[in-house]
Parts: C-alpha cells; sequence; structure tokens
C-alpha cells in the first residue's frame, strides 16, 4: 500500500527515527523525482487529479522528515511547506501531509486543465521538475497490503484482508456476502459541491458521478459516494450474494477509467 496522508487518519507513512546527516563539509544534493515518481497515493498509477491524494518518490526531495500534524494547519488548512519542501502542480501550490527525503504526499490542487502539466518539487538545495498527466479523475481503492481497507458499518468490523489488529478497533479478514461495506478511494473527481482542497473537515459531498465497482468481476450494488474528508472518497456498496468464498479484485471506475485490479478482498462463508 502507498501509505496514506495522517491527519485525515488514514495511517502514517513511515517516520525515520534518525535521518541521515551530512558529512562534514558534504554538499547538500537537489532534489529528485524517480521515474513515474507522481502517482495516485493509493493505486500508485502515474498521474494526477485535482483535490486528490498523490505521493511523489524520489530522493533529496525535503531536508527533514514530517508528518504533518493540527500544529501545522494553517487556517484549517493544510500546509503548502513541510519539511523544507514545498510543492507546485501546474504553478499552483500542493498541500501536504507528509514530507521526507524519499516521498512526499500532498493534495494535489484545483485545476480545470487537462493534459501535461509541470510538478515541481523545491527546497533549500533546489528544485526538480516532472510532466505528469493532470485528469479529471484517476479511481484508487486505499489498501493495506493490497487487501481493500473496509469498514462494516451494522458492527463496525474493520476488513483488512488479515484480521490483524488495529487497536481500539474489532477487525476481520473477511466479509461476507451480502454485507454492506464502506471503502475509500481517491481521485474520483469533482463533487457536487466544491470543497476547497487542502481544507480539513469532516462532512458529505456527494461525487458528481458514481462509480461502477465491480468484486471479482460482479456487479456490487453502489448507495453512496463522496468526499468525507481531505482527498478521502467514500463509496458505500453492497457485497454480491452470488459471490462464493474466496479472494477477489475490487474495480472501480469512474468516467470509463478503472481502479488497477490489485486491491482484494476476502469474502468468507455466512
Amino acid at each position: 500500500m502507498r501509505p496514506g496522508p495522517v491527519v485525515s487518519c488514514r495511517g502514517s507513512p513511515p517516520v525515520a527515527a534518525n535521518p541521515a546527516t551530512l558529512p562534514y563539509g558534504a554538499v547538500p544534493a537537489t532534489p529528485a523525482i524517480a521515474p513515474g515518481g507522481v502517482t495516485n497515493a493509493a493505486s500508485g498509477i502515474s498521474g494526477v487529479v485535482p483535490a486528490a491524494w498523490i505521493s511523489i518518490y524520489g530522493a533529496d526531495l525535503a531536508t527533514g522528515t514530517v508528518a504533518a500534524s493540527a500544529a501545522n494547519l494553517v487556517n484549517g488548512s493544510l500546509p503548502s511547506s513541510l519539511g523544507g519542501a514545498t510543492v507546485t502542480i501546474n504553478g499552483k501550490p500542493a498541500f501536504f501531509d507528509f514530507a521526507s527525503p524519499s516521498q512526499i504526499n500532498v493534495e494535489a490542487p484545483a485545476d480545470t486543465a487537462t493534459g501535461p502539466v509541470n510538478v515541481v518539487v523545491t527546497n533549500s538545495t533546489g528544485s526538480i521538475t516532472m510532466s505528469v498527466n493532470l485528469q479529471p479523475v484517476l479511481p484508487g481503492i486505499f489498501t493495506l497490503d493490497d487487501y481493500v481497507l473496509a469498514v462494516r458499518p451494522k458492527d463496525s468490523v474493520i476488513i483488512n484482508g488479515t484480521g490483524a489488529p488495529d487497536s481500539g478497533y474489532a477487525t476481520a479478514a473477511a466479509a461476507k456476502a451480502g454485507d454492506v461495506l464502506e471503502i475509500f478511494a481517491t481521485g474520483l473527481g469533482a463533487t457536487a459541491a466544491a470543497v476547497a482542497p487542502g481544507l480539513v473537515f469532516s462532512g458529505n459531498y456527494p461525487t458528481t458521478a458514481t462509480p461502477a465497482v465491480t468484486i471479482g468481476g460482479v456487479p456490487a450494488a453502489v448507495s453512496y459516494s463522496g468526499l468525507i474528508g481531505a482527498a478521502l472518497d467514500q463509496i458505500n456498496l453492497t457485497v454480491p450474494a452470488s459471490l462464493a468464498p474466496g479472494t477477489y479484485p475490487v474495480v472501480l471506475t469512474q468516467n470509463g477509467v478503472p481502479s488497477p485490479a490489485t486491491a482484494m478482498l476476502k469474502i468468507a462463508a455466512n
């Protein structure tokens, strides 16, 4: 899984305990972005969607390792600088959740443009530019070790593919046919009422288009799709009753663009 933003409570990226220091007299390296290193933060697919989470991978991107906290918020919004770094997308500042030398997580700014745009990472040692495709949608489902992270609202159990404990929550490895689940994604595009990118909030803003979801190729009934936090989309669905016990790929398609078939969901016997 791509580490998720922390202010929106989707899990913390790894934080180095002791960031490396340069030998005396060494010259800091300028930032570098890895080939294909600007991606949807949930799926890892290259590209940028306005107001969606993206991850940037490379070297010497930030001069420190910092996860955003409430102390970093500016008038209720995520900061536009963290760990000594800034990011612009098509000339507009992005909003930070996490910064380290090898990875940055940001929410992309609002934009109506499409096509190739410049993503620029800048710190005190210099800057690096990469051309990336800006598109209206690029769905990605949040996972843990390739298993869909889901909540079963009837009993508040977190379905995580392994049943591994999550402090303060009940967990299970598998859902069951007929279960209503909440899954989480980013990159689903516009909402009916606009929400300013970077704003940290808890609310309910339906997406202008409702995605189609399949589990093992079988359509799942979708009852809700909308923004519930900073760049965080929630999709409510019903697991098809016809599914036998097993492990199935979950694919979310928005405006004809599918998420990768790498997000898996376990189904147990009723």
